[in-house]
């Protein structure tokens, strides 16, 4: 494989951020007797800036358990498995897969990041803008969970790796978790892999402190998605009216990230010539976060068609690293 040159200046590719589709999202998520909203649309330009000041707060342990995992057993997982083509899902700055991709021995490797936020897919070609003369960067804007537009069919000679970092597989339900790893199944090709950050389970209130930091980053983070509501569907959130609130639920093995209304709130929405009322104390589920354990991950992934092949975490046993391929 001759590697190409990086592209410089190339637009993102792919369907990016798709208004209409979070309009039909916000009016089935309000609509619920628990209303809720898409963790999906927490990433926008502003919403992707902030979580990378999360990685760097004292309580959020998540991206530090995992860059440490990829210290110690990166090189393993390249010269294991000799990744050509890597697709990074929810890629953010790149720098967890350019941690991967700096010990392939400069193995020409295709790299395919995939983002809701069109300023980290331009901070990914940066990243591989200079001296990385064998990486070919192919940025993709465009919602992570479309693996059939993001991800075509395999060629007999590619070794596809699809990784998906910081715990984000955790952020769906059960159902579409389970029918997302399903797809991906489908889409690794004979000698392809996924390598999935998993969150795991331990004492709530190590879990319940990375999602409540004292600097408020996160309850930031979490209005965020208000704004953005504001702006692309001319809605009238007053952010003051909101608090950010977390549950952990120990028996689904998850925790939420909620915005609770102070006062009575009457939400406009000009562009989809709608209103909703939220009541006081009212909560909207923003995000769920679920966290695992390697039994019952691997019974979920062979559930979907997944073999589990290899499993690293950090000293502290926080954090994993789950690679996979698609069961023979």
């Amino acid at each position: 494989m001759t590697a190409e040159p990086v592209a410089q200046s190339a637009e993102p590719a792919g369907p990016g951020y798709d208004v209409q589709e979070l309009g039909y999202d916000v009016l089935d998520g309000l609509t619920r007797p628990q209303k809720e909203l898409s963790s999906r649309f927490l990433y926008d330009d502003r919403g992707a800036d902030i979580f990378e000041e999360i990685l760097e707060l004292p309580e959020y342990y998540q991206g530090r358990a995992e860059m440490a995992i990829l210290r110690s057993h990166g090189a393993t997982i390249m010269a294991r498995y000799e990744p050509t083509e890597i697709i990074d899902l929810g890629a953010g700055s790149g720098e967890k897969a350019g941690q991967l991709i700096a010990v392939a021995g400069g193995r020409a490797i295709t790299y395919s990041p995939v983002d809701l936020s069109g300023d980290m897919l331009r901070l990914c070609e940066s990243h591989f803008s200079t001296g990385w003369d064998h990486v070919a960067v192919r940025p993709i804007l465009g919602d992570v969970t479309q693996l059939s537009s993001i991800a075509p069919e395999t060629q007999s000679d590619t070794r596809r790796l699809i990784v998906m970092f910081g715990g984000t597989v955790g952020n769906l339900l059960l159902g579409t978790r389970r029918r997302f790893l399903t797809e991906i199944a489908s889409h690794l090709g004979p000698q392809g892999h996924v390598l999935l950050g998993l969150d795991l389970l331990k004492a709530p209130s190590t879990i319940e402190a990375a999602y409540a930091d004292a600097a408020g980053v996160t309850a930031e983070f979490n209005r965020n998605i208000l704004m953005t509501l504001n702006r692309r569907l001319g809605a009238n959130f007053p952010l003051e009216a909101f608090d950010h609130v977390i549950v952990f639920d120990e028996g689904k093995g998850w925790i939420e990230m909620r915005l609770r209304a102070r006062r009575r709130c009457v939400i406009d929405f000009t562009a989809l010539d709608w209103s909703v009322e939220i009541a006081p104390g009212e909560e909207i589920r923003t995000e769920v976060s679920a966290k695992f354990n390697r039994d019952g991950f691997q019974r979920e992934a062979a559930w979907c068609g997944l073999e589990l092949v290899d499993w690293f975490t950090d000293e502290q046993g926080q954090f994993a690293l789950a690679l996979l391929s698609a069961q023979s």
